[in-house]
């Protein structure tokens, strides 16, 4: 195995481990004595993308460097899916402050490198 092949399998099983630990965080955060009520459907929805999308780079780690078309839009679906669970969990625990554009706007820099790294992929 080259060297770049065995990087980029540990790097991608690494995120998967990194996501898997992030959806381990929200399992504790459930299982909390003061836990929300309101939170524990967001919460729960959160465990389960977390383990998705680790799941995703456990995939892209036996891909060789080259993911297809569905994983890309399976990581993109999962990211998106995420990122408004967290945003809506957020709002929840602070209000309004959960909304500063700025989240908004690498959110969307995030989902314009990898559409124009799918459309590059797909021509």
């Amino acid at each position: 195995m080259a060297l770049f092949e065995w990087f980029y399998v540990l790097f991608n099983q690494g995120e998967c481990l990194l996501w898997w630990a992030f959806g381990a965080y929200f399992v504790i955060l459930i299982f909390q004595k003061k836990h929300r009520a309101a939170l524990l459907a967001v919460e729960i929805a959160l465990v389960v993308g977390f383990l998705f999308f680790g799941l995703s780079d456990f995939v892209e780690s036996n891909d060789q460097g080259a993911p297809p078309l569905g994983l890309w839009l399976w990581k993109i679906a999962n990211g998106i899916f995420l990122f408004g669970l967290l945003i809506y969990r957020d709002y929840v625990l602070r209000g309004r402050v959960a909304l500063n554009p700025w989240r908004f706007i690498v959110a969307g820099g995030i989902l314009a490198v990898a559409l124009y790294q799918l459309a590059r992929m797909q021509s």
